[in-house]
């Protein structure tokens, strides 16, 4: 089985960078990129790296999650649903290449969104589901 790292790693070579160069472009240390591109399947980057990494070496990040759904649902992070994983595949196989963009423009517009506003909103771990609003 290759990791998402493994992947990763594999991609930024066949692109022709080497780590240092990729760190820096990314504004990380050189370690903290190798320790992106571990080969250990129960490491995976956030999302927000990850599409850093495909936007800067021109790859579409589907292509790097999609390759063996099965074996990427094992360590995805909790909020990337089977579904989710589906749609994707869906999207990926069945739409033309001009719809298909303007679908990945709208989400990564979402996405970069929804991270910048998850950084400036304190969300709660847990919810009391004994608290409930009066309806008095």
């Amino acid at each position: 089985m290759i990791s998402i790292g493994e992947r990763l790693k594999r991609l930024r070579a066949s692109k022709g960078w080497n780590q240092k160069d990729l760190a820096a472009a990314m504004g990380i240390t050189q370690s903290a990129l190798s320790s992106i591109e571990s080969p250990d399947p129960k490491q995976f980057p956030t999302m927000e790296r990850l599409f850093q990494i495909c936007n800067i070496l021109d790859y579409e990040p589907w292509k790097i999650l999609i390759d063996d759904p099965g074996l990427v649902k094992g360590f995805m992070p909790d909020w990337i649903t089977q579904r989710d994983l589906d749609m994707l595949y869906i999207i990926n196989t069945q739409l033309d290449t001009e719809t298909r963009d303007h679908f990945y423009h709208l989400q990564k517009e979402q996405l970069e969104y929804l991270i910048k506003l998850k950084k400036t909103i304190a969300v709660p771990s847990t919810v009391n589901e004994d608290s409930t609003p009066s309806g008095d």
